[in-house]
């Protein structure tokens, strides 16, 4: 996890110097969404892929676990430990903010929108998407994503795992996750 850590830092000392930008380019007060020139669109753009791929980040950090968790699973004698990777994503996660999910799911639900939103339907019908992609809708959805903004999106997400634009946060919940499932292993 510590390579990740690494570039989490970075992904966030970048989130950092968009937001000062940002401010340098509307100032303190901001100005109305509709008075924004191109660079600041730009630069809110910006910010939400910055974002969006911390949650990428994060979940690597979660395929490596669940896959780890699982394969030692595989050698436990009448072992009661979830084996498949939906329960394992809602094991021992602390629920997030809003809806029902955990915030290990949150992170994997935001990492597939981020990844994904562009070929899912346009007004986020259910009925018009894969199957795999109306669960991570209903996912998204869930926590209060809509369609429409990434950087919002983003910002939803965040604020659902009780993150304020501190990524390295993302790494940290998890971190104690992991803990918490090497615990149930042992």
């Amino acid at each position: 996890i510590f390579p990740m850590q690494s570039a989490i830092f970075s992904l966030s000392e970048a989130l950092s110097q968009v937001e000062l930008s940002f401010v340098e380019q509307m100032g303190l007060c901001g100005v109305a969404r509709k008075f924004w020139d191109v660079q600041t669109e730009i630069l809110h753009e910006e910010k939400g892929i910055i974002i969006g791929n911390a949650f990428v980040l994060a979940q690597v950090v979660v395929a490596q676990t669940v896959g780890i968790f699982i394969r030692i699973r595989r050698h436990c004698k009448n072992c009661t430990l979830p084996g498949k990777k939906e329960t394992v994503l809602q094991f021992e996660s602390e629920i997030a903010l809003h809806g029902s999910l955990s915030e290990v799911m949150v992170i994997e639900s935001v990492a597939n929108y981020f990844k994904h939103q562009h070929e899912w339907p346009e007004d986020w019908e259910e009925k018009a998407a894969t199957p795999l992609q109306a669960k991570t809708l209903r996912s998204v959805k869930d926590i209060g994503m809509t369609p429409g903004d990434l950087t919002e999106n983003m910002e939803i997400a965040l604020r659902d795992l009780r993150i304020r634009n501190d990524l390295p946060s993302i790494l940290h919940k998890l971190k104690s996750w992991r803990e918490r499932l090497a615990t149930k292993l042992s």
